[in-house]
């Protein structure tokens, strides 16, 4: 009898010694949570906006207009009537689409360094074709570089925010480990 109870006793403890390190753990993984939400990333401060997005206006001296989708306030893309002004460098997603009036058939071009001295004029990407036209590159871009994006022929753009628009960001650099 006496070792019949040496058992359950021992059963007790050890159900209590496991009780204990599960209030333990518990504990520890509840206190250490804070320390696992995501930090920005290395590269990039959290106040670096780098990211611009424009519709179209259709006038001759502001072709283009700030869109509503690009609410963030932004210290490193500029726009200078119909150029993006890049001032810090990176590689930079850009994008666009353009739609033409009853699937007329045009061409976007988006073109790097157009009349600026001292700078080699760069075609970067080129799409075209009837109704909507789409394209989207990935591009190192230089601090000083500007961005325009040629579209022909003019008149036959759809003027809706929602059908002709363009844009780009700046990617996160990439640390090697």
């Amino acid at each position: 009898m006496h070792n019949h109870s040496y058992k359950f006793s021992f059963l007790v403890g050890w159900c209590c010694l496991l009780s204990i390190s599960v209030v333990i753990m518990v504990a520890v993984i509840a206190k250490g949570s804070n320390q696992w939400k995501e930090t920005p990333s290395e590269g990039v401060a959290p106040e670096d906006n780098a990211h611009i997005e424009k519709t179209y206006a259709g006038n001759e001296t502001s072709p283009w207009r700030h869109s509503s989708l690009c609410f963030c306030s932004n210290t490193t893309l500029l726009l200078q009537k119909d150029l993006v002004i890049i001032s810090t460098e990176g590689f930079y997603y850009t994008y666009a689409q353009v739609t033409f009036m009853e699937a007329h058939k045009g061409t976007m071009t988006l073109v790097a360094n157009e009349n600026v001295p001292g700078k080699a004029v760069r075609k970067l990407s080129e799409a075209d074709g009837g109704g909507t036209v789409s394209m989207s590159t990935v591009i190192l871009l230089r601090n000083g570089d500007s961005l325009k994006l040629n579209i022909l022929p003019q008149s036959l753009i759809l003027r809706d925010t929602s059908k002709t628009y363009w844009g780009l960001y700046r990617l996160p650099e990439q640390k090697d480990k």
